[in-house]
């Protein structure tokens, strides 16, 4: 989440409310009694506090006259955010001022700006003005022939992303898609062997369902993908190496915008996470490693990562184009090694292969994975996440496949 509100139910729920209504169809905002589902409260507690950006502290009066006891949740959380760095916001309701009985421990909160919340719409229009946390950014996606791609306002709402991250640095950012079309595209799912047994109207439905089922669980996979995505500071560097294919791709000589320290920065990385993303978004209509192993015009990488001992703890693979017999009797050498007589392949470090295809193909491959894996398999994920050459890709080994 990327603002959590804290708050007493006895005289801070009715603002709590409030606010959560303000920000939330912008924000991820956390409020318990919107998000808390079954399981430990404590827990999810923790976590939503320890993910978020900005901290809203609803101080009343009475706010602080339980935290001499044991467990308190105002004075846990409190602590969390100020030892956490979190950007804190006050919001005064029914008080002018922080009471006095402000534990020392949490003597660090009135050091913030504070908020007085009369005049609902006003105090809201000026509490976003205090948040850090980025809106979420919500990509419409539309039918393109036989899958998916961004729609054409997409590219200005990444290009926006990357000026702000210039500007404040990355931040967490939450992603929604918008799926369009689905209805006209599902019409290339049906399947005729239903049409001649029960009608085109239950093979059209059937169509719909199976589109809609798999539409479903990649959503949030690509979702959390793309997330992941714009964090990852290491593609601009691939981006910069694009700049001469994205010049070509959109007629432009230059790519560029000046930021407010009068310093030109390039704008590929927004134009390259608009390629990954409609290259990720084939996903949400048929299974590409599938379509691509099953073409004589894609060659199979395998894409792993070896512990200190050489054991294998991650693996995937991604397929690119053919690559030319110049290229791929280089790629070869690189990865073979002869040993009596035999001829044997060694991994290779990633950025051997070709730099578009590790653009256009690695790199999709390697979100979606990193995504599904932390979806479906949330412990598997957090304990390979430990060692964090999981989570650079030029970390990754690679042999033919």
């Amino acid at each position: 989440m990327s603002v959590f509100i804290s708050y007493r139910r006895d005289g801070g729920d009715a603002v709590a409310k409030e606010i959560y209504n303000c920000l939330n169809s912008d924000y991820e905002v956390f409020r318990d009694q919107e998000c808390l589902k079954n399981g430990r409260f404590d827990l999810a507690l923790k976590d939503a506090l320890m993910d978020c950006s900005d901290f809203i502290l609803i101080v009343t009066p009475t706010v602080f006259d339980r935290c001499s006891q044991p467990n308190d949740w105002i004075m846990q959380e409190v602590q969390i955010a100020i030892s956490g760095g979190k950007n804190i916001i006050p919001i005064f309701v029914g008080t002018s001022t922080f009471p006095s009985n402000i534990p020392s421990e949490l003597l660090e909160i009135a050091k913030f700006n504070a908020i007085f919340w009369n005049e609902t719409n006003q105090a809201c229009e000026k509490l976003k003005t205090f948040l850090k946390s980025n809106k979420r950014i919500v990509l419409d996606v539309v039918k393109n022939g036989n899958h998916f791609s961004l729609s054409e306002e997409c590219l200005e709402k990444l290009i926006e992303l990357y000026k702000r991250f210039d500007k404040n640095g990355r931040a967490k950012t939450k992603f929604e898609l918008q799926i369009h079309d689905v209805v006209e595209l599902s019409k290339e799912w049906i399947r005729n062997d239903l049409v001649a047994e029960y009608g085109t109207s239950f093979a059209e439905q059937e169509a719909q369902q199976r589109i809609l089922r798999r539409i479903e669980r990649y959503k949030k996979i690509i979702e959390l993908a793309i997330e992941n995505l714009v964090l990852y500071s290491s593609i601009d560097t691939c981006a910069n190496q694009l700049c001469e294919n994205y010049a070509q791709k959109y007629g432009i000589s230059r790519c560029f915008f000046v930021n407010e320290s009068d310093v030109e920065k390039n704008l590929c990385t927004p134009m390259l996470w608009a390629d990954i993303i409609e290259e990720m978004l084939k996903e949400l209509v048929f299974s590409r490693i599938n379509q691509y192993a099953n073409s004589s015009n894609y060659i199979g990488l395998d894409c792993l990562i070896k512990d200190s001992v050489g054991i294998e703890f991650w693996h995937f693979v991604s397929y690119v184009p053919n690559l030319d017999d110049n290229v791929c009797q280089n790629f070869l050498r690189k990865i073979a090694f002869t040993y009596m007589g035999k001829t044997f392949y060694r991994p290779t470090y990633i950025f051997d292969v070709p730099i578009t295809y590790l653009a256009y193909f690695l790199y999709p491959d390697w979100f979606l994975n990193l995504a599904e894996l932390q979806i479906e398999e949330p412990q598997t994920y957090e304990k390979l996440a430990t060692n964090k050459r999981l989570l650079s890709l030029s970390n990754y080994l690679v042999g033919m496949h």
